[in-house]
């Protein structure tokens, strides 16, 4: 028998059941979206709460509910931290808003895959930029393409690259509609962010823990970015919430 496999299988079996009921509670409870009822209503009391904290929102709540399911990924290499390559000679940039632009300097520089990768105007760290490896038009948060900048040149990259899985088990997956960003941010504004935070981006991705294995299971996230601190994830099934373990819950 294969342990390795019939232990994933198990890991898998036990959080699609939890993370059913956790959805059916919120569903029941949380999102109206999903319940047919006033969302215009629902958007404006998440205003009002927002407001009440004094919380800024700087670019538009996403409004948009698709349908998405759980995603199995197969990490390139031996599954371990991936490693800065260095470029032989510093290639100078303008921008990476305009399309092409990365396929451009991956051509330049041997970046296998650039192609598969979209800049990620969420997170800006001086020094680097980051983009995100897509699956069907929607991110996978954790597999990302960083660039290093020095005076306007990038002079070495990290990659971390995947291949979804598309098998049967994963075609067989019933797409389930995701709460709204609304819900999201009202949860994080009502139980865990502090007075006067200022949310910057608002994005649906993928996003998983990783585990002692090459396959890694990512569900659907809501990830919030403040302008300070790091990034909350609201899982876009049941509504649980990860990250920024530096701040204290309200």
């Amino acid at each position: 028998m294969d342990w390795g496999r019939a232990k994933m299988v198990l890991i898998l079996s036990f959080l699609f059941l939890n993370l059913l009921l956790g959805y059916q509670m919120w569903v029941t409870r949380w999102d109206p979206t999903l319940l047919n009822s006033d969302m215009k209503a629902f958007k404006e009391e998440t205003k009002q709460v927002l407001a009440s904290k004094n919380i800024k929102v700087i670019n538009k709540i996403p409004s948009a509910v698709p349908k998405l399911r759980q995603i199995s990924v197969k990490f390139a290499g031996n599954n371990e931290e991936t490693k800065m390559t260095v470029l032989a000679a510093p290639i100078p940039y303008t921008s990476f808003t305009a399309k092409n632009s990365l396929r451009d300097l991956a051509f330049k520089a041997d970046i296998p895959n650039a192609t598969q990768y979209q800049l990620d105007e969420g997170i800006k760290k001086p020094g680097e930029i980051l983009f995100n490896q897509m699956s069907e038009n929607v991110p996978l948060f954790d597999v990302t393409l960083q660039l290093f900048t020095k005076n306007s040149q990038v002079t070495g990259y990290k990659q971390a690259f995947v291949e979804v899985q598309l098998g049967v088990e994963q075609k067989e997956q019933k797409e389930t509609k995701v709460i709204s960003a609304y819900t999201a941010v009202r949860s994080l504004a009502e139980n865990y962010l502090p007075v006067g935070s200022v949310i910057t981006d608002i994005q649906l991705g993928y996003h998983g823990q990783r585990f002692n294995s090459d396959t890694q299971p990512m569900l659907p996230f809501w990830r919030i970015v403040l302008e300070k601190g790091a990034p909350y994830y609201v899982q876009a099934f049941s509504g649980a919430v990860e990250g920024n373990q530096e701040q204290t819950k309200n």
